[in-house]
């Protein structure tokens, strides 16, 4: 339902105003309007309110607070988020607080957060780093002359030993290398390679010293790195750098968990605190942003505002109680005013208001027409449980839609998302009972369903009557959609609309009896096929005058639009004979454990396109074929000045 708006001004004394901001901010119920300066044919009194340099300094300030404390908040668990009464009362504590305390207090916590999570980052990259250069040392230990770690030293003062690296598809390098590596080194040298992850390579390089510079030169030239070690190693051997990683490799996941847990302990002695310091940054910089809106003479301040109709003698009594009695608030004619400019609100019932959610890809609905939110509550998980249709399937949804609810229970789309699945998951169920189907026929075969079912009858054995079904909920749907239209444009007064509607009604009507003269059901196929012309031909003229000839052709859609509700039948036959094959294959395997699996296995892929699936063909018949029948989506998203 769309809640009435007024359209209200508040004027009042100019030192009230910042008391008033306040106020208002916590009612939380006026969409702000610039306040025009000018009205024609008088002088203008009337200045755009400017911040002071002190509140504009404040006001980048917190800016950059709230980006501080947005970054921060970030890695406090969901848990303590969704204590929203714990974080009330820390908001309700801190409401006395002087303001300079609490950003004092806010940068301060951010700063201990930040401090965290920087140790608990850069210990991760340790490791990342450890167990990169730990894997390289193992490959290249082979590799090496015994002499390098002391044993036979006799040779290492001597020779150079240089530690290479190969990224893929640098193999040939290899051959080229010891081809120059021999006309350098006259022979005096050896390359031994081995592979690493990735199709990379690594290898050892032993020459004389006295050729180094030469060898390195080489290197260089042909683009093969030189394994750089991190600081720490330089100077070490080998296996003296193997030996300190591998002892770095077991202190960094101590030191991770010391710091994950001084971290995790940090935020929840200081999470909710953190919130409600964030939610009353928020709230002040929103109250400094707002004043842009307002307007001011030498002695007052007005506020143009929209709020709903029922809100306006609460914000009166509100202001003259707590701010100033001489705050006059009044209501301004709506004469004159495109309704596309009016902000719309939605008030629905808790159980339809989720569904809501389904709308939110369009703009809202034109204020004074028609929200079709009740009716796609009602409507879509119908659809969707006559699409999926079964027990077994409607139950796992419901667990997972429940689960997913408390797990996100902080999130408000979440929790919207999960209400809807859930409808949709017990109208399954309840389709399932109609037509006796557990996981396709395996609750009939396993003798898992009570005996009284099917209450109808199996989908397979009934798939004309199910078509029919379909058609007519096909003829029910875009019937009640034009029927809607009618009665808007006429509650509009809109002579062109309603003579577009009444004409698709009327070629509607004449499908119909085209359709009876078909089948011959109540009237003979003469009568019924005058009947049919005679509408289609009204339809097609009365169209033409309202809104021009080529708006008759948009009469040819109606018959598509109530056939595409075959997709209804279709889509769920589809989901059965897939769930019959997984029953077939597993019974048939020969192997239990084999049949179960596979058969488990294409179950899981006929769950995940039962959940997706009816979904997006619900979905369609709503956007497509009934909304556009009636629905105006060119309003205006009502944004209240208050808490978000």
């Amino acid at each position: 339902m769309i809640v009435p708006m007024s359209r209200i001004e508040i004027v009042g004394p100019k030192s009230a105003m910042e008391r008033a901001t306040q106020v208002l901010h916590a009612e939380g119920a006026l969409h702000l309007e610039h306040v025009p300066l000018v009205a024609d044919g008088y002088r203008s009194f009337l200045h755009r309110v400017h911040l002071t340099d002190e509140q504009e300094k404040e006001r980048q300030f917190i800016e950059d607070l709230v980006g501080t404390l947005a970054e921060v908040v970030a890695f406090i668990p969901t848990s303590i988020k969704a204590q929203t009464e714990t974080v009330a009362r820390c908001t309700e504590a801190l409401s006395t607080t002087p303001p300079a305390e609490i950003f004092a207090d806010a940068t301060a916590l951010a700063r201990n957060i930040r401090s965290l999570v920087r140790r608990r980052n850069n210990i991760q990259d340790d490791l990342q780093t450890v167990a990169h250069y730990r894997n390289i040392f193992q490959a290249l230990i082979p590799l090496f002359p015994r002499d390098l770690d002391g044993e036979g030293s006799n040779t290492a003062d001597n020779r150079e030993f240089i530690a290479i690296l190969l990224d893929r598809g640098q193999e040939k390098a290899i051959s080229l290398l010891r081809e120059q590596m021999e006309e350098i080194t006259k022979g005096d040298y050896a390359v031994h390679t081995s592979k690493l992850a990735e199709n990379r390579l690594c290898g050892v390089i032993t020459f004389e010293k006295k050729y180094a510079k030469k060898v390195k030169n080489l290197l260089w030239s042909e683009g093969v790195n030189e394994l750089a070690l991190p600081s720490e190693f330089r100077g070490k051997s080998l296996l003296d750098s193997l030996e300190a990683i591998q002892k770095r490799a077991k202190e960094l996941p101590r030191k991770i968990q010391t710091v994950r847990a001084e971290l995790d302990t940090f935020l929840r002695e200081n999470g909710a605190r953190m919130l409600a310091i964030h939610q009353i940054c928020l709230d002040r910089l929103s109250q400094l942003n707002a004043v842009n809106n307002f307007a001011t003479s030498t002695f007052t301040f007005v506020i143009d505002a929209w709020a709903p109709t029922t809100s306006v003698n609460r914000i009166r009594k509100r202001l003259a109680n707590e701010v100033n009695e001489a705050i006059d608030v009044r209501e301004i004619r709506r004469s004159g005013i495109n309704p596309t400019g009016v902000p719309v609100k939605l008030s629905n019932h808790p159980w339809i208001k989720p569904f809501e959610l389904l709308l939110s890809v369009f703009s809202p609905p034109t204020y004074g027409t028609i929200d079709p939110t009740i009716l796609v509550a009602i409507i879509f998980p119908l659809f969707y449980g006559f699409i999926l249709g079964d027990i077994g399937y409607g139950a796992i949804i419901l667990a997972l839609a429940l689960f997913l609810r408390h797990r996100y229970r902080h999130i408000e789309v979440a929790r919207s998302v999960c209400w809807i699945a859930s409808c949709c998951a017990v109208s399954s169920i309840l389709f399932g009972i109609v037509f006796g189907e557990f996981f396709g026929s395996l609750g009939i075969e396993l003798g898992i369903i009570p005996s009284f079912l099917p209450l109808w009858e199996e989908r397979m054995k009934i798939m004309n009557e199910l078509l029919a079904i379909a058609i007519l909920t096909g003829v029910f749907h875009v019937g009640l959609g034009l029927i809607i239209g009618m009665y808007h444009s006429l509650k509009k007064r809109d002579g062109k609309h309603f003579g577009e509607k009444f004409g698709m009604f009327l070629g509607f009507l004449g499908f119909l009896f085209a359709a009876e003269a078909h089948f011959q059901l109540l009237l003979s196929p003469t009568v019924a096929g005058y009947l049919s012309g005679g509408l289609l031909l009204m339809a097609v003229v009365i169209i033409a005058v309202s809104v021009g000839f080529l708006g008759a052709i948009e009469i040819l859609s109606i018959a598509s639009n109530i056939l595409s509700y075959s997709r209804l039948m279709a889509i769920g036959i589809a989901s059965i004979v897939l769930a019959d094959i997984a029953n077939r294959f597993a019974h048939n395997a020969g192997n239990l454990i084999l049949g179960v699996l596979v058969g488990g296995i294409i179950h899981t892929v006929n769950l995940v396109m039962g959940i997706f699936s009816p979904v997006i063909q619900s979905l369609r018949l709503q956007y497509v074929e009934f909304l556009p029948k009636f629905y105006k989506p060119d309003g205006r998203d009502y944004n209240p000045f208050g808490r978000r």
